[in-house]
């Protein structure tokens, strides 16, 4: 699980791949990251140090990504 990977590796990673996934299709916008996995891969990010690759394949998922990406962050911040 993602849960376990982050711990056991956390010193060793130094690129996070993320993209969502819809319908069976990867490479989505982050708005469609799965809610469990927002539970980790959030806080990860709060210490993480190394780059973030958001593989997507138009601005359009871009700027939804990001905009989703910044909202998954501000609510972290009000728990």
């Amino acid at each position: 699980p993602l849960t376990t990977a982050f711990s056991d590796f956390q010193n060793r990673i130094t690129i996070l791949h993320l993209h969502g996934v819809e319908a069976g299709r990867d490479h989505r916008s982050l708005a469609h990251l799965p809610i469990p996995a927002r539970g980790v891969v959030i806080p990860f990010l709060r210490g993480f140090s190394g780059s973030v690759s958001l593989e997507l394949f138009s601005l359009d998922l871009l700027q939804d990504s990001l905009s989703a990406l910044s909202g998954m962050m501000a609510a972290a911040d009000e728990v």
